[in-house]
């Protein structure tokens, strides 16, 4: 759900600013690295199907110290996504509203609005992953995906080509910098190992589902 999110509503109109119609290449090189981290991954939660994550893997290879740091850098990257993720969301419903309703008084503010997101999705989680996140999720996994492939059937039949001329305006380096920024769209895979101990056969289905995470 994070990468289908974030990674591809948010981070295509971050990224194609600096870089051009290059940044097709970008997602290009941060998929090649990232698919290295991806069968690190399927084999660390293959060998340890226990929740954890880069925590349990950095205390079972370096140590509590390393563990820590790693945490704490998971813990960072994983608000970093949410408030992005938010933030995107509570952008796009905002200008639905002003769509829907243009001569509207008053308008909720877009940080208002992702702070009522965040806190419905706490909610959710307070139920339970077993009763409310993994339905939630699930449609919202369908719905995003929905609205992808509505995008490219749509966008297939008004294409043109001349749109990529220049391919390259701003030389290379902005090319290979954005995609240290693209690289955020495939960081999911990271988020099923969190799962581990929900699997039934975890050393079978984590790398089967970490590889078919990557892949879409």
């Amino acid at each position: 759900g994070s990468s289908v999110g974030a990674g591809i509503f948010v981070i295509v109109g971050a990224a194609v600013q600096p870089v051009g119609p290059a940044v097709c290449l970008s997602f290009l090189f941060a998929a090649l690295g990232s698919v290295l981290s991806a069968l690190c991954y399927a084999e660390l939660a293959a060998r340890f199907p226990v929740s954890g994550n880069a925590y349990l893997y950095a205390y079972a290879a370096f140590g509590e110290f390393f563990a820590v740091l790693f945490g704490l850098n998971l813990l960072l990257d994983f608000h970093i996504g949410a408030s992005l993720g938010a933030v995107s969301l509570a952008t796009y419903l905002r200008s639905a509203i002003q769509g829907a309703q243009p001569h509207r008084d008053w308008m909720p503010r877009t940080t208002a609005l992702a702070l009522t997101m965040m806190a419905l999705m706490t909610g959710v989680l307070l139920v339970g992953v077993e009763r409310g996140l993994r339905r939630v999720n699930g449609v919202l996994v369908f719905s995003k995906v929905s609205v992808v492939l509505l995008i490219i059937a749509v966008g297939s039949c008004h294409a043109d080509a001349g749109n990529l001329v220049p391919f390259m305006p701003f030389g290379f380096a902005p090319v290979a910098s954005g995609a240290a920024l693209c690289s955020y769209s495939y960081i999911g895979f990271g988020t099923i190992a969190s799962a581990a101990e929900e699997c039934v056969n975890p050393q079978r289905d984590l790398p089967v589902s970490i590889a078919v995470s990557l892949l879409i």
